[in-house]
Formats: structure tokens, sequence, C-alpha cells
């Protein structure tokens, strides 16, 4: 695996955060990222414009869904649709020993303003 050159913050701060995740490296098939990078990441979501939100959730899907599960389980009801449909795919790429009382009881209210919801409705669905 190959360490990207992916800084949370200067992700935030970039104004086209999906040319930054590319030009670090953070899109290569090998590239991880630190705890560190992700926490930070996570801290932020709530202060996040929609791109810079949807492509936070693209990078919670592939380092750390268990992480971001809650906060993508509430983002599910959403404005944006891309913003929901990432937080779709976070939840469901988060294994199923992480899927706790909390994240579950955040799916159903996220679910309640989502107007995908028969859609999404497998979300926590395993197997």
């Amino acid at each position: 695996m190959a360490d990207s050159k992916f800084l949370a913050m200067a992700f935030l701060e970039h104004a086209k955060p999906w040319d930054y995740m590319v030009a670090t490296g953070l899109c290569e098939p090998t590239a991880t990222l630190s705890d560190r990078e992700l926490t930070t990441l996570h801290s932020a979501l709530r202060d996040m414009d929609e791109e810079h939100l949807a492509l936070a959730l693209v990078i919670a899907e592939n380092f750390g869904p268990e992480l971001f599960a809650e906060d993508a389980a509430r983002l599910l009801g959403h404005p944006s649709l891309s913003v929901r449909v990432n937080a779709y795919r976070v939840l469901r790429a988060v294994p199923p020993h992480y899927l706790s009382n909390g994240v579950r009881e955040a799916v159903a209210n996220g679910l309640s303003a989502c107007p995908e919801a028969s859609a999404f409705a497998d979300v926590l669905a395993r197997g």
C-alpha cells in the first residue's frame, strides 16, 4: 500500500477537492490514509459545503466507513442527492459488527427524511 500525500485540512481548504484528491494519490487503488487524517475529516463534516461533503463520504467509504457510520446515517436525509447516495454507500461499506443500535436509530431517522427511502431501505442488510 502506498501512503498518499492527502492532508485533510488541505482538502477542506481546496477550491477543487476532487482535483486535490487525484493530485495527492488518494484515488490510486493502493493508497492508504492515516487515522489522523480520517479523524480530522470526520470532525469537519458538519462544516463542509456540498461538494466537499460528498467527496469526504467517498473517502469515508474507502478508508473508514465505521468511523463515519452515524453521520452518514443522518446524511441520508440531506437535501443533496450526491450526498445521500454517498452516505448510503458509506453505510453499505460498514462491517456488520459496527452496526450498533445508535447507527440503526440514525439510519431510521435519516431514512424518514430521505426521498429515496424505499430504494435505500436495504442500507443495513448484509449477506
